[in-house]
């Protein structure tokens, strides 16, 4: 199970802060971070960066959660915003499929993939203690 949150930088999440995206009880305890690889789209390229995710658990029904910023998918390497600029560039693109994925270094098996079910994140709402 996952929160979604905007426009934070996930360093400065504090876990205890938010209600259990189950039950919606107060008082989560935090789990740690793990470590994840992302590939995003910044200043032109892409860039593969390594991004530390919350983990929080609930003390009340028992659950653990990720803490994730809104374009993160979960489980998936690409950034959401990453394969929305591919795909919005293949829309227009004036090279071959070969050509235009070697650009991205993606497979043309991903960007079929990305063609046929485009990915997103559903937001899961969840509550910070005020």
């Amino acid at each position: 199970m996952h929160i979604v949150i905007t426009d934070h930088d996930l360093s400065d999440i504090n876990v205890s802060e938010f209600r259990c995206p189950a039950c919606h009880s107060k008082g989560v305890l935090s789990k740690g971070h793990y470590k994840r690889d992302l590939i995003v789209f910044e200043d032109g390229k892409r860039k593969e960066i390594v991004v530390s995710i919350p983990r929080g658990r609930c003390p009340s029904c028992g659950i653990s959660f990720s803490v994730m910023n809104k374009d993160f998918i979960p489980c998936g390497s690409y950034s959401l915003k990453f394969i929305e600029h591919v795909l919005e560039r293949y829309q227009c693109r004036d090279v071959s499929v070969k050509e235009f994925c070697e650009i991205y270094q993606i497979a043309p098996s991903t960007l079929y993939g990305w063609i046929a079910a485009p990915p997103t994140f559903p937001p899961h709402n969840s509550e910070i203690d005020e």
